[in-house]
């Protein structure tokens, strides 16, 4: 039977930009020269893109894509510059869209709000301009809305709008709204692989505030490509939280140019692009390169045989058939993830191109490394057992001469007690030359990330860059 690895997987670069608003003084009185620099190191990025090798084959990279919020200032010229670049855009909202307007577009009447949560435009021209900005660029962005608290949040921003002297509404709905962004500016981090930001440096303590976001990406272990507004042309690139009290000393010695190439290029492929340890750079092909069996070997049983033999499941014979039947990448969609794909499909407000996408990229790859490395472990784990045994085998043939002759004569003993234990040394030197523990390890490493990845895919989790597992010898998956 034979059986093709799944569609290889596209390497793309995520990017995250945060920034001031467009009525931050520093962001409107150096607008031209953040824009010019901004887009000087989007052009980095994308030349470092391009240059990065196609380790997975032609057309093997994807289009950058880019995550904003979508506020006026900052993200809006982020989009503008992606869009020209021709990259993807993505963008969790704090809110629900139509909630999301009446907040971005900073209504000062509680009509205006009213309006815009019904979906009609607002009197105020100036909140209209902001409004349809929003829009604009929504309808050419994939929007991930964290909507799930946007009737409290309704609540509270029209009862500070019908009571505009109260200071108190007015805090209570700063303080809940600034929940929700920073929320989805942890969505932001968790999603991209570098972060931009443009900030005056000045604090960190504002909830959900970009100084807050810069904060939260360097902890969580992303690197942050500085613009001081102030300053935009002496950026700068922080890679620790302890940058942040360093702000204002000169620029570390390196060259920020080359830099944002290394930041791209161990995005991408950490291992595959190391220069000299092939071994690493093999291991992104792990699961491709293995050879796919339909079933398990009875030869490779002996780890599972003791299972059944020593593990008391009540009502099975320990001398019943353990082989295993490995459920293929086509199989598992009308198999054991039909009703996983089901479920996605009928989300409540969800996006029905998901569950497709989850089944064609991660359910199949799923089955191609678990059967794998289910086939790996028993390579390993039986290999280990029949060593084990004839070790024991060794000795008690070594001694079995006691009872039946002299030692004079022991010497067809100490023979097999040899040749017993030169089958151990090559059980244990083609283990290790076939490297049976750590394909395996490999291999179940990716599937157990895979097997997760359709629930976290579709709450739209993720895990920062910086705070992926990595093994001694490898972080590729």
């Amino acid at each position: 039977m034979t059986v093709a690895p799944p569609p290889r997987p596209r390497v793309r670069l995520s990017l995250g930009v945060t920034g001031h608003r467009a009525e931050h003084p520093a962001f409107a009185a150096n607008r031209a020269r953040i824009a010019a620099t901004l887009g000087h190191i989007l052009d980095l990025i994308a030349s470092a893109v391009a240059a990065a090798p196609p380790v997975f084959g032609p057309e093997s990279t994807a289009p950058t894509r880019l995550h904003t919020l979508l506020a006026d200032g900052v993200d809006q010229m982020a989009v503008d510059m992606a869009l020209a670049r021709g990259w993807e855009l993505v963008s969790p909202l704090p809110f629900g869209r139509q909630l999301n307007e009446a907040i971005n577009g900073q209504p000062t009447t509680a009509a205006d709000a009213r309006a815009l949560l019904a979906g009609k435009d607002p009197s105020d021209p100036q909140v209209l301009a902001r409004v349809r900005a929003i829009r604009a660029l929504a309808e050419k962005t994939q929007v991930f809305e964290l909507a799930e608290q946007d009737a409290e949040l309704t609540g509270l921003l029209l009862a500070k709008l019908d009571a505009p002297s109260d200071f108190a509404k007015a805090q209570l709905f700063a303080g809940r709204s600034s929940e929700r962004v920073a929320l989805a500016g942890r969505v932001l981090i968790e999603q991209s692989d570098i972060i931009v930001a443009v900030w005056d440096g000045v604090t960190t303590a504002y909830g959900g505030g970009t100084g807050h976001t810069i904060a939260a990406a360097l902890d969580l272990g992303a690197a942050v490509i500085w613009i001081d507004p102030n300053a935009p042309e002496a950026w700068r690139i922080l890679r620790a939280p302890e940058s942040l009290a360093t702000l204002r000393s000169a620029a570390p010695p390196e060259d920020p140019d080359a830099a944002v190439g290394g930041l791209v290029r161990d995005a991408m492929l950490p291992d595959a692009s190391d220069p000299v340890d092939p071994l690493r750079r093999m291991r992104v092909h792990a699961t491709e390169v293995e050879p796919w069996r339909p079933r398990s070997s009875t030869f490779w049983h002996a780890y599972r045989r003791v299972e059944a033999l020593f593990g008391g499941e009540a009502g099975r014979s320990p001398f019943r058939s353990l082989t295993q039947v490995y459920e293929t990448p086509e199989g598992i969609l009308t198999g054991s993830g039909a009703s996983l794909i089901e479920a996605l499909r009928n989300l409540p407000g969800g996006d029905p191109a998901l569950a497709g996408k989850i089944g064609g990229q991660v359910l199949g790859w799923f089955a191609w490394g678990d059967g794998i490395s289910s086939r790996l472990s028993d390579s390993y784990r039986s290999g280990m057992v029949i060593a084990f045994l004839l070790a024991a085998f060794a000795v008690v043939g070594g001694i079995a001469y006691l009872p039946v002759t002299s030692p004079d004569h022991k010497w067809p003993f100490a023979l097999f007690e040899f040749l017993v234990l030169v089958n151990v040394l090559a059980i244990t030197v083609v283990g290790q030359r076939r490297r049976w523990h750590d394909r395996w390890f490999e291999t179940r490493r990716v599937s157990e990330y895979l097997r997760q990845a359709p629930v976290l895919l579709a709450l739209g989790v993720a895990r920062a860059p910086g705070r992926w597992p990595r093994g001694a010898q490898t972080s590729w998956p």
